[in-house]
């Protein structure tokens, strides 16, 4: 009989290692979030899938205005530069 393999123990880093205040605090900011954007619909059931979506959307917003962002200054700069 050969001895058991040993275990292989993963490290994950992030809420594992944190405390259980830590994990509450966070569940309790992620449900206050929730609220607040569920909220802004008057609290409509119907309503309420939709609100996943809501920080997918507001990343891309975001994001296509930065690079928009970007594209205005780069013209400005080579504008001011042609002067």
């Amino acid at each position: 009989m050969s001895a058991p393999a040993p275990s292989v123990r993963v490290h994950r880093p992030g809420f594992r290692a944190s405390g259980r205040r830590t994990r509450f605090a966070a569940a309790l900011a992620a449900l206050a979030a929730l609220a607040l954007v569920w909220s802004k619909w008057r609290f409509s059931p119907f309503k309420l899938p939709v609100v996943v979506l809501v920080p997918w959307v507001m990343v891309r917003s975001w994001l296509w205005g930065w690079v928009r962002a970007r594209r205005v200054l780069e013209r400005t700069s080579s504008a001011a530069a042609a002067r």
